[in-house]
């Protein structure tokens, strides 16, 4: 019924280097954090997220971005982080007087290696871009791959045994050419956005038992017109 308010440490080091055809980007931190509000793997009767406090938790990660202009018309860009996310000290209450140590989990929600990479062509009036994003393994609550272990301690006290949200990839596209439609309507745009390329099937998210299944293949084709 009540949740504290968080408080966080934060120590960054980041380095970038900016050219005509090339810039990098790098960043690394650690972040402590007191009494962070972190998802519980439960939803109330609404389907909204059930969220609460953990007594202290710990984030350390690198990220590195980048964007290649190898010609006017070509560009190459992309993103990466790895990260972890860990639970310092923390329990998860079944009643007022009775706990599991979760201290050492994972935090739920929250992959370990994320990625995007892209290229674009912009030449004159034609734009096209395609993109892969990767999205890494993660945890729909905050028992790690100790869920199995605590069901054999406390039988039934979640009715499911599987927590865990599989890595996926996907591919996106989108393409688009620009006109003048009469002499007011400037900057007119025809475009084709195609996502789920190659239609993968996966869970984009879970929480707790509930797995969110992804769109399959879809597209959007439509005409933007300027003033």
């Amino acid at each position: 019924p009540s949740v504290k308010p968080e408080t966080m440490n934060d120590l960054e080091l980041g380095l970038s280097h900016q050219s005509n055809n090339l810039t990098i980007s790098l960043n690394l931190y650690y972040m402590l954090f007191e009494n962070e509000i972190v998802k519980n793997g439960k939803v109330d009767r609404f389907g909204q997220l059930i969220t609460g406090n953990v007594e202290r938790t710990t984030h350390t990660g690198i990220e590195f971005s980048f964007i290649l202009k190898p010609s006017d018309y070509f560009e190459l860009f992309g993103n990466a982080s790895y990260s972890r996310n860990t639970i310092s000290e923390g329990k998860h209450y079944l009643s007022e007087i009775e706990s599991i140590d979760i201290t050492g989990n994972k935090i739920s929600g929250f992959p370990e290696f994320l990625s995007n990479l892209g290229i674009q062509f912009n030449y004159s009036e034609i734009l096209l871009k395609i993109n892969a994003k990767y999205v890494g393994e993660f945890y729909s609550d905050n028992f790690d791959d100790n869920l199995n272990n605590y069901l054999i301690t406390f039988p039934d006290f979640v009715d499911y045994s599987d927590n865990k949200n599989d890595a996926y990839l996907v591919l996106d596209f989108y393409g688009s050419y620009e006109f003048n439609l009469f002499n007011g309507l400037t900057n007119s745009r025809l475009f084709l956005q195609v996502n789920n390329v190659f239609d993968n099937l996966y869970s984009a998210y879970a929480i707790g038992k509930e797995f969110f299944p992804a769109a399959e293949r879809n597209f959007i084709a439509g005409i933007q017109l300027g003033l």
